[in-house]
């Protein structure tokens, strides 16, 4: 006998916020993605175009704040969840 099985997909992180929005700085929060997370990379970019940038946050962080932003712009911001092996996630 046999029997095909499948794994779960990694997965992404979760519940993703942006809080308390200063002039320059925005906190940005998430849930722990499951699986062995080597880091998190938070990406932002102004919601009108721009240059994108990004923030690294290690394992078992679950928040960063984003400094030295133009203020009165709309940002997107986007968590990367990095696994072993260079395997990652997006969630937007």
């Amino acid at each position: 006998m046999s029997e095909n099985g499948k794994t779960m997909p990694l997965g992404g992180g979760k519940n993703l916020q942006v809080l308390n929005p200063t002039m320059t700085t925005l906190d940005v929060q998430w849930e722990p993605a499951e699986g062995q997370v080597t880091e998190y990379r938070v990406i932002y970019v102004p919601a009108a175009g721009g240059e994108e940038k990004m923030e690294k946050a290690p394992s078992g962080t679950t928040s960063t704040v984003l400094k030295g932003l133009t203020p009165d712009t709309l940002y997107t911001v986007s968590l990367v969840p990095v696994y072993a092996a260079g395997r990652r996630t997006e969630n937007v």
